[in-house]
């Protein structure tokens, strides 16, 4: 569970522009954004959810070649 934020962690360089979409459980798209390129000296994306309502979603980051979906719980 998170209280506000998504810190999303790598540890393999990608040559590809990686997005995000923040998805409901009834399918509804409540957020969406561009996270760039995934490389070394980031290591590390922050994605702040603290504006939207306590609840189960799903968080899915793609891009044209890979696609990673997982499950996010909202609470105060």
């Amino acid at each position: 569970p998170t209280t506000g934020s998504i810190n999303i962690s790598f540890t393999n360089k990608h040559s590809s522009v990686f997005q995000y979409e923040l998805i409901s459980t009834s399918g509804q798209i409540v957020q969406s954004g561009v996270l760039g390129y995934l490389n070394l000296d980031a290591n590390s994306i922050n994605i702040d959810i603290s504006t939207i309502s306590n609840g189960q979603y799903i968080l899915r980051v793609y891009s044209e070649q890979e696609e990673f979906v997982f499950n996010v719980i909202k609470e105060d």
